[in-house]
């Protein structure tokens, strides 16, 4: 599901899906290992994802997202735009904005969440 634009100060641009994608990252430095996790949500602006690593704002990333089942794999990087620990876990919830995103690439992503988004509201109302 999306979250619709109703809060003024919502800054979101674009259409929001909750998504159990994996992504692997890295930061873009090279001096990080690979790590893999499950996205929060999706959008064609970027992404959200919860991870062990202390990840500062401003970072850039190397980003890879397996849309299944599609096989379909994003490369794309992103930069940190907010960061914020979730209590109790030791786990850092991330806010992503992609850079550099291809038009095709925006394209297909665009295509994935809206079908997604028809699919999920066609359920909710049988």
């Amino acid at each position: 599901m999306f979250f619709k634009k109703s809060d003024p100060t919502d800054k979101r641009v674009h259409k929001r899906l909750k998504a159990r994608l994996l992504v692997k990252y890295h930061l873009k430095d090279g001096m990080s290992e690979n790590v893999v996790t499950n996205l929060k949500n999706i959008s064609v602006g970027g992404v959200s994802f919860a991870t062990g690593i202390s990840v500062t704002k401003n970072s850039f990333l190397e980003l890879e997202i397996l849309f299944l089942p599609e096989g379909y794999l994003l490369k794309t990087k992103g930069k940190v735009v907010w960061v914020n620990l979730i209590a109790r876990s030791k786990q850092y919830l991330l806010g992503i904005e992609f850079e550099g995103l291809s038009e095709q690439d925006k394209e297909l992503l665009n295509r994935y969440i809206n079908e997604a988004l028809k699919f999920n509201s066609k359920k909710n109302f049988k």
